[in-house]
């Protein structure tokens, strides 16, 4: 298990996401940042679908788990949420700064590929219970502030 958890995982993030389309068929390059699966969210089929299509939409799960999304400077590491469902192998990583929609989001096709075992699980597929996990990572309010991913996207300019 120790080995598992030092397989780092890179992946490519888009800010500020429209639609599945610009993380799937994008038309610019991504920046290319190590990830770490902080917590699964599942959605129903339908659920993720609109999700998929409506990324810069309000979404009260991504607003409820800011404390699991933060960018660690010193190692170069997006901690995220994936976003998937039961019927498909894919998901998208969001890492949302605080806000309630996908600021930076990758598609991960694949999501065998990530390490997930030991990550605590939020369902909101109707019928399916999650036993209630701890939280894994402190009230953000209550972490010293890191420099953020907002900071790197002022070094860019805005989009």
């Amino acid at each position: 298990m120790a080995e598992e958890k030092s397989k780092a995982v890179y992946m490519e993030f888009y800010r500020k996401p429209v639609d599945r389309h610009e993380l799937y068929d994008p038309m610019f390059p991504g920046e290319k940042w190590q990830v770490q699966v902080e917590k699964i969210v599942e959605l129903s089929k339908e659920e993720y679908l609109f999700f998929t299509e409506e990324l810069y939409g309000y979404y009260p799960f991504i607003y409820d788990n800011a404390g699991y999304m933060y960018f660690d400077d010193e190692k170069g590491c997006a901690h995220s949420i994936l976003v998937t469902t039961l019927e498909r192998q894919e998901g998208i990583l969001v890492q949302a700064e605080g806000f309630s929609y996908v600021r930076y989001g990758a598609y991960v096709p694949d999501c065998s590929v990530l390490v997930l075992s030991g990550i605590p699980v939020e369902s909101h597929v109707p019928g399916i219970r999650v036993p209630k996990q701890p939280a894994m990572i402190p009230d953000p309010q209550s972490r010293k502030k890191n420099k953020t991913l907002k900071n790197h996207t002022k070094e860019r300019g805005e989009r």
